[in-house]
This record gives structure tokens, C-alpha cells and sequence, in this order.
């Protein structure tokens, strides 16, 4: 069975993995801050140069990875983001509960993990990730950018709606 997550809201996913009864867990690979440059600029609508956070956490489920979180947010919105310790409370959670979401862009696409992702995920070449590139806004502040990969495998995303 595979992990299923809403594609038209933006859940914690550590609320949904103890949703269904099972252990969330993750690691942190990286916390630093760097200088935008013009592609994460563009991203972010900030200049170049100016400071940015990149956080790279895996989100497991049972200690299987079921997410690579790569997350850039505007620092000079969110200046406490790089002092966070994120093994007790997700991004999204601290993100969400500081910024409550007033738009989100999604962006889904396949992709085949790099070498770097497939080590982070624990999978080969052969299997293909979905990649979900989502943007948030705050009262129409632009907090993050965020690349989130799941291996296609054991992941997919859902959407219902009445027309």
C-alpha cells in the first residue's frame, strides 16, 4: 500500500504518517545559510545575493524514506528558521504555524533521482520519484520554495473536488 498525501493542501507529514498508526522520524543533512543566487531569486522573488535558508531533511515512515525535503526560505522573513531544531517540529509545522498559508503553487513532475537523492532515499536509478516543487505565501509574502521527493514506489498524491 502506499502512502498517499493530498495534492491540493499542504498536510505535516509527520501528522500524516502517526495518522496511520505508524513511526515518523527524520534526518537532517543540511542548515545553513547561502546567497541567493538568480535561479533561487527568481524562486523566491528576491534579489540575488540576498540571504536565504536551505534546510535538506528525509522524512521517514517506520525508518523507510519516504520523503526528501529540499526547502529554501526567505531569511529576511523568517530570520529563526536556521535555529530551529527539526528533529522536534517539521518545517512545514514551523512554517505554517508562524505564516499562515494564503497560496500555494504545486508543481508535479517524474523525475529519476540524482545520485545524491537516490543515496538520501535509499533507491536505485531505476526508480522513478515523483517531485512535487511547491511555493508558499504568507499574506502574500512568498516564505518558501521547497522540492519534495518521494520515491514513486511507495508514494502517490490525491485530489477530489466538486465541480
Amino acid at each position: 500500500i502506499q502512502a498517499e498525501s493530498p495534492l491540493l493542501e499542504i498536510r505535516n507529514i509527520a501528522d500524516e504518517i502517526r495518522e496511520r498508526h505508524n513511526v515518523y522520524s527524520n534526518e537532517q543533512y543540511e542548515l545553513e545559510e547561502k546567497a541567493a543566487d538568480k535561479v533561487l531569486a527568481g524562486l523566491l522573488g528576491i534579489a540575488v545575493g540576498d540571504p536565504v535558508f536551505h534546510s535538506l531533511i528525509v522524512h521517514k515512515e517506520n525508518g523507510c524514506p519516504l520523503q526528501l525535503a529540499e526547502r529554501y526560505v526567505n531569511a529576511m522573513i523568517v530570520p529563526e528558521y536556521i535555529t530551529q531544531d527539526f528533529s522536534v517540529i517539521t518545517p512545514s509545522q514551523y512554517l505554517s504555524e508562524l505564516f499562515p498559508l494564503s497560496e500555494v503553487e504545486h508543481i508535479v513532475e517524474a523525475i529519476v533521482p540524482n545520485q545524491l537523492e537516490q543515496k538520501l532515499l535509499g533507491v536505485s536509478a531505476e526508480v522513478p520519484c515523483l517531485l512535487v516543487n511547491r511555493r508558499t505565501w504568507s499574506d502574500h509574502r512568498l516564505i518558501s520554495y521547497a522540492r519534495l521527493i518521494h520515491p514513486g514506489n511507495l508514494y502517490r498524491l490525491s485530489s477530489r473536488s466538486t465541480v
